[in-house]
């Protein structure tokens, strides 16, 4: 049986986010990024740091655990979906209320911003001797989670972080822009009425040779058309 690790930072590694931030450093190049649980260590130096401890490199010291949950409401009433990016490690384990948590920061993000995970595997990290975690969590269980959980975040980037002092893994999720979806789902439902008129075009050509006249060539289409939407309410 392996043995699990309990946890720890060292020279190399003074905080946890400095085992991450060369891997998920690409996805906070925005200007406006919230740090929750960052201690004396941002992501990246221009972040906005949350944490229950007011110490140096935190901006916004939260005195009662509870008020994390509601700072969409509160704190940041006007600046829902405003951020570029929300990034966290090793804080939501700490969270009675996880999802909660998490429906928090996504009202926080902006459409096509970015949600960056940074959790500690219960795989091999000891959760049982830390008294503060609520939580558990293993990499692909979380992230098939949250897919079923947040339908408008997608999972674009995930993994293990394992390793001599490493016992975590990574998640980023990407907002889902719901108007960039909507003209997606416009453009397909126009390429799949053209393909149907061609191929309808196709079978009148077929059946009645190339020289038809635009009349009946349209008359056949149309034809075509009602027996294929009458087929696809049969279906439904």
């Amino acid at each position: 049986m392996k043995r699990k690790s309990s946890g720890s930072c060292t020279t190399a590694f003074p905080s946890e986010t400095s085992k991450i931030r060369s891997k998920v450093l690409k996805y906070l190049t925005g200007k406006k990024i919230l740090d929750f649980g960052c201690g004396t260590d941002k992501v990246v130096p221009h972040a906005i740091g949350i944490d229950m401890r007011n110490v140096p490199g935190v901006d916004v010291p939260i005195l009662k655990l509870d008020d994390v949950y509601t700072l969409e409401i509160t704190t940041y009433q006007n600046e829902l979906e405003t951020f570029d990016a929300v990034y966290s490690s090793h804080f939501l384990e700490h969270l009675k209320d996880d999802k909660m948590m998490l429906k928090s920061w996504i009202k926080l993000i902006k459409p096509s911003g970015y949600l960056v995970l940074y959790l500690p595997d219960d795989a091999y990290y000891n959760n049982a001797i830390n008294p503060e975690h609520f939580q558990r969590y293993r990499h692909l269980v979380f992230v098939q989670f949250f897919r079923k959980k947040f339908p408008l975040m997608e999972v674009i980037d995930h993994g293990p972080d394992i390793g001599p002092d490493r016992y975590s893994f990574y998640m980023v999720a990407q907002k889902i822009d719901e108007n960039i979806e909507k003209d997606k789902i416009m453009e397909n439902e126009e390429l799949e009425c053209l393909r149907r008129l061609a191929k309808a075009a196709r079978v009148a050509l077929n059946n009645f040779g190339k020289r038809m006249s635009l009349h009946d060539l349209a008359k056949v289409v149309c034809e075509y058309e009602g027996k294929y939407e009458k087929e696809t309410e049969s279906k439904d």
